[in-house]
């Protein structure tokens, strides 16, 4: 026999009903409409009070489910919309959320890398997780976004939320002319210099640039495989001494020297790899796939290929940032044809497909 909440969700998912603006105005109206405001018809309204409940009961000393909220929100604002994707599968979207939703929705993001909190730390992680898919493509306050650039090393979500901004921002292009010589960020070049172009459509990257964060990422590179060896020279001595102890965690184990069986984590000891991301071709050589789980670099043939086609890279840097940067599209694509070279034509054409120009692809066809 179902459920009458199996019953009522049934019902409001075929009849889909429009929502008045004040359906749900209290925590308990929520909890009486949790279940079946998914299946409702989207009203911004509706969807602000729910952020606005989370926004002032988050410190709230009453018994509340913060995730269910949040999880609400997410299920109540997304639509799911057919695309002509890989399979053809259907895909959820957000609708646009108001400016204001957006900005609660940030608050208790930054929440989640407060020191106190009110909910458990394995909470936090999957409330970071959902505020920042809430906020992809979400366009914030000027407080937002100072609040982000003063807090991009604190997490690549943070920085993906910097970086991938929708709209124009003087706030967070200062931000990344500051950054510019920032190791930290040398694997995110194009998306740094294409922050640059929207203040300065004239500015151009050159080969010296692109030189040094070839060699730091080389010199990081190389220091984070020589410190992965050093650590699994360390594993393989810890599993000959300790042998069976370590490799059966499941076995009843007995007493270890008098402190008691290993913990849990004493046994996902394996250390792990992370090499940088570039944006360009990386010679691999030979290697115990076993052991580093990933290829490892050619880094002689690495650096021959890299001043070879260094002018090649320097103009698809440049191709690339201006299809990344936020300019108008006529100014994308007057800076587009400035930077066309015969040799990146591949590259010109994907971003005029991703840019949408029958300008652009137009102009290509009569080269």
């Amino acid at each position: 026999m179902p459920t009458p909440s199996q019953i009522s969700r049934a019902i409001a998912a075929i009849e889909r009903p429009c929502p008045p603006d004040d359906l749900v105005k209290t925590y308990k109206g929520f909890l009486r409409m949790r279940d079946v405001l998914p299946y409702y018809q989207y009203n911004p309204k509706v969807l602000a009070s729910l952020a606005d409940m989370l926004y002032n009961l988050w410190y709230s000393k009453e018994r509340i489910n913060r995730m269910s909220l949040l999880t609400t929100i997410k299920q109540y604002g997304a639509r799911v919309k057919a695309v002509r994707e890989y399979y053809g599968r259907a895909k959820a979207v957000l609708h646009p959320f108001p400016i204001e939703t957006n900005r609660k929705i940030c608050w208790v993001f930054q929440r989640c890398f407060d020191l106190q909190l009110p909910v458990s730390r394995k909470q936090t992680e999957s409330i970071k997780v959902i505020c920042n898919s809430l906020l992809i493509g979400a366009a914030l306050g000027a407080e937002e976004e100072q609040w982000l650039c003063d807090n991009a090393d604190r997490s690549p979500m943070i920085l993906n939320r910097i970086l991938r901004y929708p709209a124009p921002s003087p706030i967070i292009s200062k931000w990344a002319g500051a950054q510019y010589h920032n190791h930290n960020y040398f694997e995110r070049r194009t998306e740094i210099v294409g922050w640059i172009l929207d203040e300065n459509p004239d500015f151009e990257i050159d080969e010296q640039t692109l030189i040094a964060d070839f060699e730091y990422l080389n010199k990081k590179d190389k220091a984070a495989i020589r410190q992965f060896d050093e650590e699994w020279e360390a594993k393989k001595i810890m599993d000959n001494e300790l042998g069976v102890l370590l490799r059966e965690p499941d076995k009843k184990l007995p007493n270890l020297f008098g402190f008691g069986s290993p913990p849990a984590g004493y046994y996902s000891d394996e250390p792990k790899l992370e090499l940088s991301k570039r944006s360009y071709r990386v010679p691999t050589r030979s290697t115990d796939y076993s052991k580093y789980k990933t290829t490892l670099p050619d880094f002689n043939k690495l650096t021959t290929e890299f001043y070879r086609d260094l002018l090649l890279l320097q103009n698809k840097t440049m191709l690339w940032a201006i299809a990344y940067s936020r300019l108008p599209l006529p100014a994308k694509e007057e800076l587009l044809i400035k930077h066309y070279r015969e040799s990146s034509a591949n590259s010109f054409f994907y971003i005029c497909q991703r840019l949408k120009s029958v300008k652009l692809l137009q102009w290509l066809d009569k080269r």
